[in-house]
C-alpha cells in the first residue's frame, strides 16, 4: 500500500489564506455597505455611527491586506474568495440594525474561525485578535444607538 505524502503546514496554510482572503473581502463589502446606509440616512446620528464603522472596517481592511503582502500569503488558486454578498447587500432589510446585526455575526464568526487555527505568525494573530474586540466595541455601540433611537 503506498501512502500520498502530503504536507500537513502547506494543507493548513492554504485553509488560512482563504480564511484571511475571506475575510479581507468581508471587511471590503462591510465598507460599502455601511457608507451606502450612512448616504441613505437622513438622520445625522445614523449617518455619523455608521460612517465611524466603515473608516474602521476600512483601517482594518487595509492593515489586513498589508500584512497578507508582506508576509507573501497570496490567494491560493484551490479557492474562490466570494464573501456573502448577498448577507451584505440584501435589500430585503429595511432596519439598518438589523443589516449591523447580520455583518455583525459573519465578521465575528469569519475572525474565530481564522484564530483558531494554528498560525506561525504570531503578530498576525495577535493583531487580528485586537482587531475583533474593537469591532466588537464598535458593534456595542450600534446596539446602543439602536436602543437609544427606538
Amino acid at each position: 500500500m503506498m501512502f500520498k505524502n502530503t504536507n500537513c503546514q502547506e494543507e493548513l496554510d492554504i485553509s488560512v489564506s482563504y480564511k484571511m482572503h475571506s475575510l479581507l473581502s468581508m471587511l471590503k463589502l462591510s465598507v460599502k455597505k455601511f457608507e451606502a446606509i450612512a448616504d441613505g440616512s437622513d438622520d445625522r446620528n445614523i449617518k455619523m455611527a455608521f460612517l465611524g464603522i466603515s473608516m474602521q472596517f476600512r483601517q482594518y481592511a487595509n492593515e489586513l491586506n498589508a500584512q497578507l503582502k508582506s508576509l507573501k500569503i497570496g490567494k491560493t488558486a484551490y479557492y474562490s474568495f466570494l464573501a456573502p454578498e448577498d448577507l451584505f447587500f440584501e435589500n430585503s432589510d429595511s432596519d439598518v440594525f438589523t443589516v449591523c446585526e447580520k455583518v455583525e455575526s459573519a465578521i465575528t464568526e469569519a475572525y474565530m474561525d481564522i484564530l483558531q487555527n494554528y498560525m506561525s505568525y504570531y503578530f498576525l494573530k495577535q493583531i487580528l485578535r485586537n482587531q475583533l474586540e474593537a469591532i466588537n466595541g464598535a458593534f456595542h455601540k450600534m446596539k446602543l444607538l439602536n436602543l437609544i433611537l427606538s
